[in-house]
């Protein structure tokens, strides 16, 4: 079902750097603060951010957009040999050691080029909606770069563990080609060019269905690239794929998804007064002394619709009666799996039952429940949600629906790294833009 394939990697030459590797990387373009960003273009004027997240303005070159910017950069550093392609087609395997929840995790998989299923979807599954804003922006820079700068993460199952061992089975007998240490998550790339290993991979991956877990803006804007090729009759390739990540989902200790929680800047009128009665006429609901009580709440209600709430004169935690039909407490014509997500739970019946506005800018999202808790506390906000992380099994059976989760349902940690490996569109089609 997956069409994979090698590529020719482009990596950064460590002469040009001075074999400091971790100075250049970056997490993902989507979880850069504006703060972060000035910081990692501080850092390292090789930093991958400047091709990821170009600043909006650079004074010394006047009138010239981000995105081309960003191109421009991109081939100056090609010609200038401060990144260089492979000279071998490989698929690079890619292992991440974390520490989450007080336990040692680890997290295997590889990088290779993976065929374009969009419109249809049939093979690749997203899981989640997408924004024209931020899809708007990722297709200006794919067009100036030509190329995939970060690859898209995928989830797939590999029920027998036959491309797992694969990989263990190389790493085991092979020295890393990258070994970073970055934000407390090392990161260690090997690249595994042997043509009878990758025959064996791409043969494994062919029955399986693949799930986006994160990168649904760029995996579109991806489709929508090589339209814009094909419709100029601009013969395709790389074009028509994209650098991709893959991960086995059957694998516990291959995955850790955080919950992310929901500040709201406006609450309706008098919700504090309120909130406790209007919840209870569907959710069992107890008062609660702080947020730690909150949270020990929601590890015990994690197979239920279970939640909590503060603002700042109350904490609560409330789970759904068990004579509640989520059919009934959700109208949307949905499928149950999707009405059974405590996101679906949050966003068509809490919020709309409490009166909360769910226009963009009204909520923000963040994974640390202590900083929604804050936002609250110094008025930046006035009341917060508390969550359990979606389930992979959930985002799975979700997905074979061909339905898409709520905003925000997934929180996959820990990120991939920007600026390990990318992969250049041939500059055939330089002159078709």
């Amino acid at each position: 079902m997956a069409e994979i394939k090698p590529f020719k990697g482009v990596l950064y030459n460590p002469m040009a750097i001075g074999g400091d590797h971790a100075r250049v990387c970056a997490p993902p373009y989507d979880v850069i603060s504006p703060g972060m960003q000035e910081k990692l273009y501080s850092r390292d004027k090789f930093n991958v951010v400047r091709l990821i997240l170009p600043l909006e303005k650079d004074p010394a070159i006047p009138g010239v957009s981000k995105y081309e910017r960003a191109g421009r950069l991109f081939g100056e550093w090609m010609n200038g040999k401060v990144l260089l392609r492979d000279k071998d087609d490989a698929i690079y395997v890619y292992q991440q050691e974390y520490s989450a929840s007080g336990k040692k995790c680890r997290r295997l998989g590889f990088l290779a080029l993976m065929k374009l299923d969009v419109p249809n979807g049939e093979k690749v599954l997203p899981h989640e909606h997408t924004h024209q804003k931020p899809k708007e922006d990722r297709l200006s820079l794919i067009r100036e770069v030509r190329g995939n700068l970060s690859p898209i993460f995928t989830l797939f199952p590999d029920t027998d563990g036959a491309v797992t061992a694969v990989l263990k089975g190389y790493i085991s007998r092979n020295a890393p080609i990258l070994d970073i240490e970055f934000e407390g998550v090392r990161n260690v790339l090997w690249r595994l060019s042997d043509p009878p290993l990758i025959s064996s991979v791409r043969a494994k991956m062919k029955d399986k269905k693949v799930f986006i877990a994160d990168g649904h803006h760029r995996y579109e804007v991806a489709g929508l690239y090589r339209n814009e090729l094909l419709a100029r009759g601009v013969k395709v390739d790389d074009e028509d794929h994209v650098m991709t990540y893959f991960a086995d989902m059957d694998s516990s200790e291959n995955l850790t998804v955080l919950a992310t929680h929901r500040a709201i800047k406006k609450m309706p009128a008098g919700a504090s007064g309120t909130i406790e009665k209007t919840l209870s006429h569907k959710f069992d609901v107890v008062k609660c002394s702080g947020l730690r009580e909150i949270l020990d709440k929601l590890s015990a209600g994690v197979n239920g619709n279970t939640f909590g709430y503060s603002d700042k004169g109350k904490y609560l935690a409330f789970s759904l009666r068990k004579n509640i039909d989520v059919n009934d407490l959700i109208r949307e014509d949905k499928p149950v799996e999707w009405k059974k997500l405590d996101v679906s739970v949050l966003h068509f019946s809490i919020l709309p039952d409490i009166g909360v506005l769910q226009s963009e800018g009204n909520i923000i999202y963040s994974r640390d429940a202590s900083e929604s808790e804050s936002l609250v506390l110094d008025g930046t906000c006035e009341g917060a949600f508390y969550m359990n992380p979606t389930g992979v099994d959930q985002l799975k059976k979700v997905a074979l629906t061909g339905e898409r989760m709520p905003q925000k349902s997934t929180f996959f940690y820990p990120k991939l790294l920007s600026g390990l490996v990318f992969n250049k569109f041939n500059e055939r089609n330089k002159a078709g833009r």
